[in-house]
């Protein structure tokens, strides 16, 4: 049961949640009644003295020491659903005729077999539990269906336990075995049960949001073809009409015919920030972006701060909303004394305007100049000067736009005709996507340049 007040387990509740990877026990997550961060960190003996041990993030790093306070709380926020996901993933857990309080620490016990990266959370002993494997859809029509209600999947079958760090409760992990599709053309999809890893990501388009599927599709190869590490996605139509997008997973690989977790976790958790933290679900002020590039100054390796930066750049060129804290993602290798080196993972989604997600308040490029100030009325001083505030070099901060911006217009147009090609995509909006992206880059090039040529004259 999830527990009635906030700190206070009830009766019976699990005290612990076991960290495994793979076969080894990492530590566990342990509450800490009344105390102000309910959850505490301990890594296991046995573990810290293994070959290739890596802490859960670079906020975590190896110890004899139990960690405790925001940063361990950040990591365990990061492993769960929020917002109207976590809502909704609460009623379907709820008994008939009940309401469960919430209480993350419950709600990671009763999900965590398959979680984000690498460590499985076991609220249980898993000597109880079935082995781990996959159970096919019968029907993706009806899977397709059960989306529209319950929320991940959760109750479709004895054993599913996967939770995701999202907003949006139209989404379920699903496991893609093999690349036969059915007779029907669908791909031939499965449940993972009992902590089996799942593969890819299942969304269902919302009926109210016409044009979110060709966006994230469009914004998704365009940013791969301007050099940005992104997943694979597929889209497709049921019978009934239902939309849906299918992504691989970004902590996910193939290897030796079947697949392996990959240790990972996302900007916020690395910052040691959840998601009620001072950058919220996304970074919301020109302070909080300039926080998060002196963090990555002093955390990440020099290409994986370049391609940080790309990633924000390519968001402010294109127009789009804020790119999420929670979807931007490393994946983390052991490094010297048990440290974590971490990679700009691949992005899952770019967050874009376009059909749907009209309205300037939801623009990224705000976030940079202020509410009144879009990339494309950004001149060469006003980027220098928010180069500065942020540490970063200012004449390399203005190349890198350039390069972004000629190749977002050079590749806007090849990709749409790409993708206009396939049979369940409807082309217009593809087509208008790339028209949308491609003028907001020219017009913020333009801005740029004709700014830089003024500023040339007048010395």
């Amino acid at each position: 049961m999830i527990a009635a007040r906030r700190n206070e387990p009830e009766p019976g509740a699990a005290a612990a949640i076991v960290l495994k990877y793979g076969d080894h026990v990492i530590g566990s997550l342990r509450r800490e009644p009344g105390e102000a961060s309910p959850v505490s960190l301990w890594y296991d003996e046995a573990w810290r003295r293994a070959p290739g041990a890596f802490g859960l993030s670079a906020a975590l790093p190896l110890r004899a020491e139990p960690h405790r306070g925001g940063a361990v709380r950040a990591w365990a926020e990061g492993q769960a659903p929020f917002g109207p996901a976590r809502r909704a993933a609460l009623g379907a857990l709820s008994p008939p005729g009940a309401r469960l309080h919430d209480d993350l620490f419950a709600l990671l016990s009763q999900l965590g077999g398959d979680a984000p990266g690498a460590v499985r959370l076991a609220g249980s002993p898993e000597s109880r539990l079935p082995r781990p494997g996959y159970r096919r859809l019968a029907s993706l029509e009806a899977a397709l269906a059960s989306l529209e209600t319950a929320p991940f999947l959760l109750g479709a079958a004895a054993g599913l336990s996967h939770t995701l760090s999202v907003d949006e409760p139209h989404q379920t992990p699903v496991a893609w075995l093999d690349e036969a599709a059915t007779e029907t053309g669908e791909p031939a999809l499965a449940l993972a049960l009992y902590g089996a890893p799942s593969t890819h990501l299942l969304w269902l388009e919302p009926a109210a949001r016409r044009g979110w599927l060709e966006t994230r599709l469009f914004h998704l190869a365009l940013a791969r073809a301007a050099g940005l590490p992104t997943v694979e996605a597929w889209v497709g139509r049921s019978d009934a009409g239902r939309r849906w997008l299918l992504t691989e997973r970004d902590d996910r690989a193939p290897r030796d015919g079947g697949w392996i977790r990959l240790h990972r976790e996302t900007l916020l958790q690395g910052m040691g920030l959840g998601v009620e933290g001072r950058l919220g679900v996304a970074p919301n002020a020109p302070t909080a972006l300039e926080e998060i590039f002196r963090w990555a100054d002093a955390a990440l390796p020099a290409p994986t701060r370049l391609m940080l930066l790309d990633v924000f750049l390519f968001h402010a060129l294109i127009g789009a909303a804020a790119p999420f804290a929670h979807r931007i993602a490393f994946r983390l290798a052991p490094g010297a004394g048990g440290e974590a080196a971490l990679a700009l993972a691949p992005l899952s989604a770019v967050d874009g305007g376009g059909p749907g997600l009209a309205g300037p308040e939801r623009r990224f490029p705000h976030r940079i100049g202020g509410a009144s100030r879009p990339a494309e009325r950004f001149t060469a001083a006003r980027w220098r000067r928010f180069a500065e505030r942020a540490d970063l070099n200012p004449t390399f901060l203005l190349a890198r736009l350039r390069r972004l911006g000629v190749a977002i217009q050079a590749e806007a147009p090849k990709v749409a005709e790409a993708l206009a090609e396939q049979p369940s995509v409807e082309s217009a909006l593809i087509r208008y996507a790339a028209r949308s992206a491609a003028a907001a880059a020219a017009r913020a090039l333009d801005r740029l340049d004709g700014a830089d040529r003024s500023e040339r004259a007048e010395d």
